[in-house]
């Protein structure tokens, strides 16, 4: 009897096991509902869910022979994986959206928006970033090489830095492309033409440094657009008129430069549009009112200069909207609640300034009553001085009053190039807006010469060639009368 129900219980789990068997498709769910046809496995719940198997990194990795498409769950790092038949990847999107607040849209990220326009998106509210702690990157020494002894101030534009060193009286600029290897690439330190005796603050505009020298009393200027070998092209000291005894700092800001110096008590303003000979327009000196009485340093923000004073333990502010007159606005010094005492250095950005105290062993932060928001749109702004330490968008058209000073990285035009003397539109004009050859040039003279072409090398290299792919039988240009040679030594002479 025992053997027939064994018979019969194996008989029957046969046959409840054998539609499963026949079937293609399983589907788990309390409704006895058929799988959806399209897959192999349909678990349906309203109120339970699927668990895959969950399982730490190391078990994971502890897994033989994965089959590719396999899941899991992985606890360490709370996400689903798979495996492609090479590696385990996260199933899941990197980005999450959280609320409605962050999204995640084709490559794009948005915060306040959900549809980002750039990589990252911002509508409304700030940005806050946050820093950690600083860790050490690279760093270079003075040597038989470098003019890095006595190291006094730095600047830095593109992949160079340029140091102004007191003790080496000179200038030395280093490649920082790869800031874990700074290099030495040139350098230039006091001669009998330049003024760089005790070097002790450098600004770069342009092609040119500009350099206050605390020994020589003076300012030097030089040429940078070779790294490798600066250049003197102009220079001025202390005289009867200036203020530059003992120059201690210097800001450049359009065409005029702004000393502060320390032995004269006061801050100097020059007029460098000739960098070649730098000339004085204004000063103001140290007084009943002013606090300049050992002028430190000097940053300038808009229409106001911001001078550090040791002596008087205090910051000046100056107004210098007319450069030959500057004028007293205000200045605070130290006392019980500051932290001025041989106020050294000064830095000015946004509504705030931050000033660095030699006696106190600190940093002061002043609020200077200035404007700080993340975005604005102003439909008119006027300014003396406008620095933007980024990129500058120009929707329309931008009207430079006086010169256009260009760094190293050129002028790129994506359409003409157009004025009173010259117009591009695939031909180039200049005296004409339209030009009917590559170059055309007209203008009217009553003296001199049209072109003047000269070559001042020795090896024999042509002043002018023209090419010419075809030679037409027609020719039916002109030729001026003014032309000190026919057309036919025009040829001869330069068909080469």
């Amino acid at each position: 009897m025992k053997k027939l129900t064994k018979h019969l219980h194996f008989s029957l789990f046969i046959f409840l096991l054998f539609p499963l068997m026949l079937s293609a498709q399983v589907g788990v769910n309390g409704t006895n509902s058929d799988p959806d046809p399209s897959a192999m496995l349909d678990v349906q719940s309203t109120d339970k869910g699927m668990l895959v198997p969950r399982m730490t990194t190391a078990q994971r990795d502890a897994i033989a022979n994965p089959a590719t498409g396999l899941i899991i769950y992985n606890l360490d790092n709370s996400g689903f994986q798979s495996w492609d038949g090479t590696a385990w990847n996260n199933i899941s999107s990197p980005w999450k959206q959280s609320g409605d607040t962050v999204y995640y849209n084709a490559g794009n990220v948005g915060i306040g928006t959900d549809t980002p326009m750039a990589k990252l998106s911002l509508a409304g509210g700030n940005f806050l970033h946050t820093a950690s702690d600083p860790v050490h990157v690279g760093s270079i020494f003075d040597n038989g090489t470098t003019e890095l002894n006595g190291a006094h101030s730095i600047y830095v534009s593109g992949k160079y830095a340029y140091v102004a060193s007191y003790v080496d009286d000179g200038v030395e600029i280093l490649d920082i492309s790869d800031p874990s290897n700074p290099t030495h690439v040139g350098a230039i330190t006091d001669n009998t033409t330049t003024e760089l005796d005790g070097a002790n603050s450098i600004y770069i505009s342009g092609k040119y440094a500009y350099i206050a020298s605390n020994n020589d009393d003076g300012v030097e200027i030089l040429d940078i657009s070779d790294p490798a070998n600066p250049t003197h092209v102009g220079a001025i000291t202390d005289n009867g008129t200036t203020a530059l005894d003992g120059a201690h700092s210097i800001y450049v800001s359009g065409k005029y430069a702004y000393v502060a110096s320390f032995l004269d008590d006061g801050v100097e303003i020059l007029d460098i549009s000739d960098p070649a000979n730098p000339t004085h327009v204004g000063a103001i000196t140290d007084d009943g009112t002013t606090a300049l009485n050992g002028a430190r340093s000097i940053y300038v923000s808009g229409k106001y200069a911001y001078v550090a004073s040791s002596a008087d333990n205090g910051v000046e502010v100056l107004d210098i909207s007319d450069p030959a007159n500057p004028t007293h606005v205000s200045a605070i010094t130290d006392d019980g609640t500051t932290k001025l005492g041989f106020a050294y250095g000064i830095y000015v950005s946004g509504k705030y300034a931050y000033v660095t105290s030699n006696y106190e062993d600190g940093i002061e932060i002043l609020d200077i009553s200035g404007i700080d928001v993340p975005a604005a749109s102003i439909g008119n702004i006027a300014t003396s001085t406008l620095s933007v330490s980024d990129n500058t968008l120009v929707g329309n058209d931008l009207y430079v009053g006086n010169g256009l000073q260009v760094g190293s990285g050129g002028v790129y035009a994506q359409g003409d190039i157009a004025g009173d003397d010259i117009f591009a539109d695939g031909y180039i004009g200049i005296g004409t807006i339209t030009p009917s050859s590559p170059l055309h040039i007209e203008k009217t003279l009553d003296l001199g010469s049209l072109i003047t072409l000269t070559n001042n090398g020795t090896n024999g290299a042509n002043a002018l060639k023209i090419t010419s792919g075809s030679v037409g039988t027609t020719d039916t240009r002109g030729y001026s009368k003014r032309c000190l040679c026919d057309r036919r030594e025009w040829q001869g002479r330069y068909r080469h």
